[in-house]
């Protein structure tokens, strides 16, 4: 700095250094968010390419050992960042809620039976909270069989349980693929809450 003055050249405004160190942040808080998504997105993907590989391959078959490599890896990113991304999830749904809140003038009085009636409608109409809602029942139907299917193993109603466990297996990955990882990297896009 004091170079640059000496030179004749005049030094930038502190605010200028304020935006350039918001922008890197905001742009490092993307990066984390979309790597977290991506390494989701894989390891959802690689999890249904192993089950699918294991139904046409076999257990043995070079899709299913990649397809278990990319899981590990994926998984493993995914969980070192988790942290940080929920926490930068976090604070831009509470961001974005309070600036939702102060610009909606609050509603009249109304019954508590409305007022649930009225969030179960806005919660029917969100694509992320019925993306998981059937990826919930996607994992139900993994668990049950693998219950049932434990009993059952060797008849052939042993057979239909491994169909019905990968049915709910990659059911519950393209609700995360299809509908629930792109639906939160549009959140984050759009700098909108998510619920």
């Amino acid at each position: 700095m004091a170079a640059a003055a000496a030179s004749g050249i005049p030094s930038p405004p502190a605010s200028l250094a304020r935006c350039c160190l918001a922008l890197a942040g905001t742009a490092a808080a993307a990066a984390v968010i979309f790597l977290w998504l991506a390494s989701m997105w894989l390891a959802f993907a690689a999890t249904a390419a192993a089950e699918i590989g294991r139904v046409a391959c076999g257990d043995g078959s070079l899709v299913v050992a990649a397809a278990s490599k990319v899981k590990s890896t994926a998984f493993v990113s995914m969980v070192l960042v988790t942290p940080i991304a929920t926490l930068l999830f976090g604070f831009r749904a509470v961001n974005s809620r309070n600036k939702a809140e102060r610009k909606v003038p609050a509603p009249e009085t109304e019954s508590i039976a409305e007022a649930i009636i009225q969030a179960m409608r806005e919660m029917l109409r969100n694509t992320y909270i019925l993306g998981v809602v059937f990826a919930i029942v996607f994992m139900q139907l993994t668990l049950l069989v693998d219950l049932v299917g434990s009993r059952v193993k060797e008849s052939h109603w042993g057979r239909i349980c491994s169909v019905v466990r990968i049915i709910g297996v990659v059911g519950t990955d393209a609700m995360y693929c299809f509908v629930i990882v792109p639906t939160m990297a549009q959140t984050w896009w759009k700098k909108q809450p998510i619920i």
